[in-house]
């Protein structure tokens, strides 16, 4: 047995946990996970979040690990904002020390936030007095930050020695005073010598006033809040540019158009215009602003600033000899085969969204969508009995999209299939339920692509004859018609309203359309919409009709029955193979609906912590149920802030207001700003955090991002989405590198088949040179300007395969031993296959610690496969 977790493949079992799983685990083998922690240069999310459930002692471990937090300042302020007496003797050494990684607003992070009424540490901890070993600090580093502490015997020390505050530190400690001590706290300061004389003064009018006048401590905050806001830094930075860069350190979000005017108006001195230009949410205008003009400075050294101009440009010019759209248009049309793959490439990545392209690969496809709609037009153009023909050879056709297109429209002319004139349409399956988005099918979406480029009369016309899971495909992923909107009315058809409204990212007004007919079938996909607003979302969970029905709206029957089914997996926001995209999760949107039955399903299924969740939740059963059952049904193991808010209301005297005050705190939590705070600082995937409900506003998530950049893997996530604005998805590079690259991800190639001379199709004797037949041949074919990988860029490696050739990635793993082995390759796989490894994963271990740590204990010598190893150690403990 391992006394550490070594390898990668035990931490990538790991992965499949379930959080509070896992943060059992941790307790119960801290031994083989202690070391990670404290050591590695970076943690995977999962791990993270085991860890702040886990409780203070590996809170304490996690922040001990110096390089880690020194490399993600968004977690190293995630941990610092737990306020966590533990953490203070590693957050709150002296500013000095060697080992002093944490900044002045780390630390008043871990200051603000600390609770000495919920947390004894503070005062009656393992290291004894913390609060009193700090008042005996000399470090200036440290006393400053103890303005924001909820100890008055803390701020008084920071008021009495900390050398130089500024104008906001100062105010920040005297409302802190008022706010923590008792009523004449800030009284008796004011009485001391040492203080007063400190004091700038016109805090010293502010203070006294506070103390002495009615309406004195409303101006004391309204001061404090001035103070932090822009316009006190601009007043600090003209002060002091010297400390310009800890003044804008203080402040986590700036008003850049108020720092523009004042720039304008009286230029920034040069340290401070070098402060502002060194943020990363810098705007391009503002860096121009101070480029062109700031006060001159000695001995000026190179910064950003001064470099403004050595900054790259738009798009690079298309190197000479690349191939233009038309000839890429031409080469995928009557060239490249086979015709299903080159049209599920340019459904996946043929269009302004779908992926990262490079302008002139974007022409490409542009120019190849124009072509294959006249194609489309002069072959099969709207005969049903055509589009049934090209659909059942498609999955089979080994020639060009031209030669395909032809052949059925001569199939059609002459057809084979008995079905031809009736029956069920080829490949035809049921619709999948709502908010779960099935496996990506290449033949579906390949049709689907024929599909768009056919005028919307075809499409209309030939919808009555699709089953399905075909029409859901064209409404939920073909390229969005304005004539569609006629599906949304009143008198639109029943089948296409209900299937529209699956429709990932389904415009606003459509959405409005949609929930105004009242129907409980189409409601059901509009729950999953990102683009709600808000009242519609409350209206659809409360079952409030927002057309002209009456009364309550139910659940549709089928959607309800398919919510209580928590077996199997599937993905949600069309996202699907993500960790945590188990079917379950569609149930997070649903968390405030108040069915009884329902949420004694969530309690079972969901994972609960997040104040978000639980206050919808408990809002839902008000609603539904009553105020006594909201009370009754409260868990004591919800965070202390919602039970102590929530108990306030389910005390009050007037229950009407205190329903009204919790809509409200729901309506709060649920902002767009908090989605991008959540986006910050949350080890969940976009995945979970797009399902609990937030709401959506790109404005505010552009305006957030030039504020501050958001993590770069958080904003490559976004870029996924459809409707992404190109404000975001301007600031990754737009090479040509990046979208072969993303291309490359999304279709691994197969292993090559022997290339050999065949036969074309109607040239009876024409031998046919060697073709492609993978995405990678498809794009390399085209010449070196549209080949698929970089030049010098590392291969991913393969996913590992079983020693049998022909078993398949889907099973292979199954079978693969050592167990460690098959997860050495975990990257590689597809996502049918994680899902496949989670299903098992949970099927064993969800909710048996001891099975868990079991598992990774033998996971290092046991000889069997994967699934041996879970079932012997779920066998072992139960």
């Amino acid at each position: 047995m391992t006394s550490a977790l070594t390898k990668a493949q035990e931490l990538a079992l790991c992965e499949f946990a379930r959080t509070a799983d896992l943060a059992h685990v941790l307790d119960r083998a801290s031994v083989l996970f202690r070391p990670v922690v404290a050591t590695a240069t970076t943690l995977p999310g999962y791990l993270v979040d085991a860890m702040f459930a886990a409780g203070d002692q590996w809170l304490a471990t996690l922040a001990g690990n110096v390089t880690a937090l020194e490399e993600d300042p968004v977690l190293r302020r995630r941990v610092a904002a737990t306020g966590r007496a533990v953490l203070a003797p590693i957050v709150l050494v002296p500013a000095k020390s060697a080992t002093a990684r944490w900044t002045l607003p780390d630390r008043r992070a871990l200051l603000a936030a600390a609770d000495p009424l919920t947390d004894g540490g503070w005062v009656d901890g393992p290291g004894g007095d913390v609060a009193g070993s700090l008042r005996r600090s000399t470090d200036s580093g440290l006393l400053r930050s103890l303005v924001v502490s909820p100890f008055p015997p803390l701020v008084l020390r920071a008021l009495e020695a900390a050398p130089e505050l500024t104008r906001a530190e100062q105010l920040r400690a005297l409302l802190s005073l008022h706010s923590y001590g008792v009523s004449d706290e800030l009284a008796k300061a004011l009485r001391k010598a040492a203080v007063r004389r400190r004091l700038r003064p016109d805090v010293g009018e502010v203070a006294a006033e506070a103390t002495t006048r009615r309406g004195g401590l409303a101006r004391l905050r309204s001061a404090v809040a001035a103070a932090e806001s822009t316009a006190g830094a601009v007043d600090e930075l003209y002060r002091d540019p010297g400390r310009a860069a800890e003044i804008l350190s203080l402040r986590t979000e700036l008003d850049w158009t108020a720092l523009r005017s004042a720039h304008e108006a009286d230029p920034f001195p040069a340290a401070a215009a070098d402060a502002l230009a060194d943020r990363p949410d810098c705007p391009e205008e503002m860096l121009n602003a101070l480029s062109q003009r700031a006060a001159p400075a000695p001995n000026a050294r190179p910064t950003k600033r001064r470099a403004v101009r050595g900054l790259p440009g738009d798009s690079p010019p298309r190197p000479a000899g690349q191939p233009g759209p038309d000839r890429f248009a031409e080469e995928m049309l009557y060239r490249i085969r086979p015709a299903g793959q080159v049209l599920d490439l340019a459904h996946a990545g043929g269009r302004p969204g779908s992926a990262v392209e490079d302008p002139p690969t974007l022409a490409g496809w542009s120019a190849f969508r124009h072509r294959l709609a006249d194609l489309v037009a002069a072959t099969i153009g709207a005969d049903p009995h055509a589009w049934r023909e090209l659909r059942r050879r498609l999955p089979r056709a080994r020639g060009t999209v031209a030669e395909v297109l032809a052949e059925a429209a001569a199939g059609a002319a002459e057809p084979t299939d008995p079905a031809a004139d009736g029956g069920p349409w080829p490949g035809a399956a049921d619709c999948p339920p709502p908010g779960v988005v099935p496996k990506r099918e290449a033949t579906r979406m390949a049709f689907v692509a024929v599909l768009d480029a056919a005028p919307y009369d075809v499409q209309r016309a030939l919808l009555p004859y699709l089953d399905e899971r075909t029409a859901y495909d064209l409404l939920a992923y073909g390229e969005w018609r304005p004539e569609w909107a006629a599906f949304a009315a009143p008198d639109g058809p029943e089948r296409e309203r209900r299937l529209l409204a699956r429709r990932p990212s389904l415009p606003a007004d459509r959405i409005q359309a949609l929930a105004e007919l009242d129907d409980p079938a189409v409601n059901a996909g509009l729950f999953y919409q990102r683009l709600a607003t808000w009242d519609q979302r409350y209206a659809l969970l409360a079952g409030t009709p927002l057309g002209s029905a009456t009364g309550r709206l139910p659940l549709d029957p089928a959607f309800r029955a398919s919510l209580l089914d928590v077996t199997g997996t599937a993905g949600v926001w069309g996202r699907a193979g993500a960790r945590t995209t188990l079917k379950k999760n569609r149930l997070a949107p649903l968390v405030g609906c108040g069915d009884p039955e329902l949420v004694a399903h969530f309690f079972d299924n969901i994972p609960l912590r997040s104040r978000s969740l639980q206050l919808r939740l408990l809002l839902g059963v008000w609603e539904h149920s009553g105020r006594d059952a909201a009370g009754k049904l409260m868990p004591r193991w919800f965070q202390e802030s919602v039970r102590t808010f929530v108990g306030d209301l389910l005390a009050a005297d007037d229950p009407d207001h205190a329903l009204s005050r919790l809509r409200e705190a729901v309506y709060t939590e649920v902002s767009p700003g908090n989605l991008v705070r959540r986006l910050r600082t949350s080890g969940r995937d976009l995945d979970w955090l797009l399902a609990e409900g937030y709401r959506w506003d790109w404005q505010v998530m552009v305006d957030e991002h030039r504020r501050k950049a958001l993590p770069a893997e958080v904003l490559a996530e976004l870029c996924t989405l459809p409707d992404c604005p190109d404000d975001l998805r301007r600031t990754l590079p737009p090479t040509a590198a990046r979208a072969s690259q993303r291309l490359a991800e999304l279709y691994p190639a197969p292993k090559p088949e022997p290339r050999t001379a065949a036969r074309t199709p109607g040239r009876p004797g024409a031998a046919r040179a060697a073709r492609p037949t993978s995405k990678r041949e498809i794009l390399g074919a085209l010449g070196p300007h549209w080949a698929p990988s970089p030049a010098g860029a590392a291969p991913k490696p393969p996913a590992p395969r079983a020693a049998a050739g022909d078993v398949g990635a889907r099973t292979a793993w199954s079978t693969i031993t050592p167990a460690r082995s098959a997860l050495s390759g975990l990257d590689g796989y597809p996502a049918d296959v994680r899902i496949d490894i989670q299903t098992l994963v949970s099927r064993h271990l969800d909710d048996a610690p001891d099975a868990w740590v079991l598992a990774i204990r033998l996971l290092p010598e046991f000889p069997g496969s994967l699934p041996e190893l879970l079932a012997t150690a779920s066998a072992a403990v139960r």
